[in-house]
């Protein structure tokens, strides 16, 4: 793995705290389920309902890490001739992952320890669907990350992506850079997760964290050191705003993007459920409005978007949605 296709913090981290932690031995007693994974919502946003799965479809999870979108693709497709390929930078996350396929004895995986920026240069088979959830913001270069995972893709096939979400983050990115500050010059990563605990269980009842912490962030918060690490210690974290995702995906790159928040599919961008049944006057301008700036206005009103989930396909010369 060359070095300039990752960044050395970002790597050790999920080296040292692989993410989202799991126990190989949960898989007898539940499979995870993943927004972006279920074949029918798969088919749906990014098929129009053609897809049949058969004909040695192609599955890649760019930056698997312990395998949540990976398994549940694999035991969906068990009994079609589909691949899957799993890729990550980190080995400790790959170990994890691999153990979970072997407890469900999965055979339709195979590994990869490397970057996703270093798939031009793999020399795989173009992918029918690439899943892509929480890389792409963890990078130097996004940009350099989705065109690398677009050489890859199949002219016909969509990605499944999931960034995060400007707005909804504030509060994190207000603790990172107090963690930042308060943990200047340390390197020990058990001692960044201790100072950080001494700091949450001190913070007065102003702070945004702490407003939105049950309602935003105890996903990550109840993940353990993995998860604590990962919201408010990681050395490379960016956020995007809706109109941001889509003068990336849809202006720079001719993609046409349907975002899905995770279980709420598109009613969290949409006005009129934002602000609940007391519909005000406002909402007659917004609803004649190109559905972009809808669900730029609906994150702005609700506060409440972490991450922007969604499908991405159609490039330049495919059918596009002109209103988005």
């Amino acid at each position: 793995m060359k070095s300039s296709h990752y960044i050395p913090q970002v790597r050790q981290q999920y080296e040292e705290l692989p993410y989202p932690p799991r126990d190989p031995l949960d898989e007898k007693n539940r499979l995870v389920k993943t927004w972006l994974d279920d074949l029918p919502m798969i088919n749906h946003y990014c098929f129009s309902g053609k897809q049949s799965f058969g004909e040695r479809f192609r599955a890649l999870v760019a930056g698997g890490g312990t395998g949540d979108a990976t398994i549940f693709l694999a035991e969906q497709l068990r009994h079609t001739n589909a691949e899957i390929v799993h890729l990550d930078l980190s080995e400790a996350s790959i170990a994890v992952a691999r153990q979970r396929a072997q407890a469900r004895e999965l055979e339709n995986i195979s590994w990869l320890n490397e970057s996703l920026l270093a798939l031009p240069d793999l020399g795989l088979a173009p992918f029918d669907y690439i899943n892509c959830s929480g890389v792409l913001h963890h990078l130097a270069d996004p940009d350099a990350g989705l065109r690398a995972l677009l050489a890859v893709l199949k002219g016909t096939g969509a990605l499944g992506i999931m960034v995060y979400a400007e707005h909804g983050r504030t509060g994190v990115y207000q603790m990172q850079t107090l963690m930042r500050m308060i943990n200047q010059g340390e390197t020990d990563a058990q001692r960044k997760i201790a100072n950080t605990r001494e700091v949450l269980a001190s913070l007065p009842n102003t702070n945004w964290f702490r407003r939105a912490e049950k309602v935003l962030y105890h996903d990550h918060v109840d993940l353990g050191d993995a998860g604590l690490y990962d919201l408010l210690l990681h050395s490379q974290d960016r956020a995007y705003t809706v109109d941001e995702l889509y003068a990336w995906f849809g202006d720079q790159h001719g993609m046409h993007l349907e975002l899905t928040d995770v279980g709420r599919g598109r009613a969290a961008y949409l006005p009129e459920l934002a602000v609940g049944p007391q519909q005000p006057p406002f909402l007659g301008v917004t609803r004649q409005l190109p559905p972009r700036q809808q669900y730029a206005i609906a994150e702005l009103l609700t506060g409440a978007l972490v991450t922007h989930s969604g499908s991405s396909g159609n490039r330049v010369g495919k059918k596009s949605d002109k209103n988005a």
